[in-house]
């Protein structure tokens, strides 16, 4: 880790494109700006770290792929099964009307 000391209105620069400045010093707060392109995604560490386990927690929680293969075989013969039986009352319905 590099530990650098910089005083209020001193900057760092980080890449060619990443530049901190050090905004204000009150008491133990550091209010510090971040100037970074767009594509460069900037968080607090207790935000990044909830983001994290958050993904952590997501990727957990999906089943294996042969769960996910035999859902999805079921959730595509209930829909023809629904069509079907949707088409079946729709002839039952015209026949009932033709009589």
């Amino acid at each position: 880790m590099l530990v650098l000391t910089r005083r209020n209105g001193e900057s760092i620069v980080i890449g060619e494109n990443v530049k901190v400045n050090i905004l204000e010093v009150r008491g133990d707060q550091v209010r510090i700006g971040i100037d970074a392109p767009r594509n460069v995604v900037v968080h607090r560490g207790e935000v990044y770290e909830a983001i994290q386990r958050a993904n952590r927690d997501a990727v957990q929680s999906v089943p294996d792929m042969q769960s996910l293969t035999t859902l999805l075989k079921n959730e595509q013969a209930n829909a023809l099964c629904t069509d079907s039986q949707e088409k079946g009352m729709k002839k039952t319905k015209n026949h009932t009307e033709k009589a």
